[in-house]
């Protein structure tokens, strides 16, 4: 593996990190809006200012955030439209996971039903 090589895929891995907390996944959700203000985004996620500063910087660190100042704000974005793209595609495997276990339990509450119907008769 060449060096840039492996720049890459720590860049790669730097992105991924960027929404990898529920807390800063809230955020990148909540700017799906548009620009939102730094007071905003604490008051949407619940959060202190003092506990939104770093994570805020780790993704506009990684390049998935924007931001600009005006006056005493702070106002982000996100970048690059294709994060709501991943953002989706995180949510559809969530859905097949959820779906694939609930074929799971189907199966194993049919067998199961069918189980005690049979004992049931006497079989």
């Amino acid at each position: 593996m060449t060096q840039c090589d492996r720049r890459l895929r720590e860049r790669k891995a730097e992105v991924f990190n960027a929404p990898a907390h529920p807390l800063r996944m809230a955020v990148a959700e909540f700017l799906r809006g548009g620009e939102r203000c730094g007071c905003e985004i604490v008051t949407h996620v619940g959060a202190e200012q003092s506990n939104i500063s770093r994570p805020l910087a780790l993704i506009v660190g990684s390049g998935v955030l924007a931001n600009r100042k005006k006056g005493r704000k702070v106002f982000y974005r996100v970048r690059y439209s294709c994060v709501f793209s991943f953002l989706h595609g995180v949510d559809g495997i969530l859905q097949n996971q959820l779906r694939e276990t609930w074929e799971i339990l189907g199966v194993r509450v049919e067998e199961r039903a069918r189980r005690t119907r049979t004992a049931r008769a006497g079989v």
